[in-house]
């Protein structure tokens, strides 16, 4: 928690790909991921919606950040456009 670890980086890089339609790089990079024991899926698929086991395994680059902070208690950073406003970082053509 609070370092890029490699495995942020190879699935930022899978998604890059991902986004170019390169498959086979994409492939190559995500696999360095879903090979690596550190980088598994939770336990239970709901442990990824829940504050008490928000930092477990399957999530390869989270953002810490507290209550207060900001004057609406929001992230304090830039988002992208979202489509269904739950946090997604997408890359978009005409920016």
């Amino acid at each position: 928690m609070g370092r890029a670890t490699s495995g942020a980086a190879y699935g930022f890089l899978t998604k890059l790909y991902v986004y170019q339609e390169q498959w086979a790089k994409a492939i190559t990079a995500g696999s360095k991921i879903t090979t690596d024991p550190t980088y598994k899926l939770a336990d239970n698929f709901a442990d990824n919606f829940t504050l008490a086991t928000e930092n477990n395994p399957e999530v390869l680059y989270g953002l810490q950040y507290e209550t207060g902070w900001t004057t609406d208690n929001s992230p304090a950073w830039y988002h992208t456009p979202e489509a269904w406003r739950l946090g997604f970082h997408e890359p978009i053509q005409d920016w």
